[in-house]
């Protein structure tokens, strides 16, 4: 049985759900390794493998905002309970330089 689920599972023993809620809420996650992209407030079912396994969750990049790191701590399942992680992108700073040039990945213009 793979580490990924879906919501039939979720009230079978061993089985607990992820949900990631993101903002901007039409940001999107998913758990490395797998390849569909879930959308901010989704839940997906996964085996619980107790407190020595941690899931690893990955976020897509977002116009207009800085990709937040992997995230990989306290990502616990537990059977037939559901955890929930909250992840807030950065906006990306816009800076004008006095010629009326501008960018939106940070850095400064001549």
């Amino acid at each position: 049985m793979g580490f990924y689920g879906n919501t039939s599972k979720a009230s079978k023993t061993g089985y607990g759900s992820l949900k990631v809620n993101l903002t901007p809420g039409t940001a999107q996650w998913r758990l490395v390794g797998s390849g569909t992209w879930n959308d901010s407030g989704d839940s997906i079912d996964l085996v619980s493998r107790g407190s020595s396994y941690s899931y690893t969750i990955e976020f897509q990049s977002h116009p207009g905002y800085e990709t937040p790191s992997n995230m990989s701590n306290d990502i616990y399942i537990h059977p037939e309970q559901e955890t929930v992680k909250n992840v807030t992108y950065d906006e990306r700073i816009r800076y004008i330089s006095p010629n009326g040039n501008d960018n939106d990945d940070g850095t400064v213009l001549p």
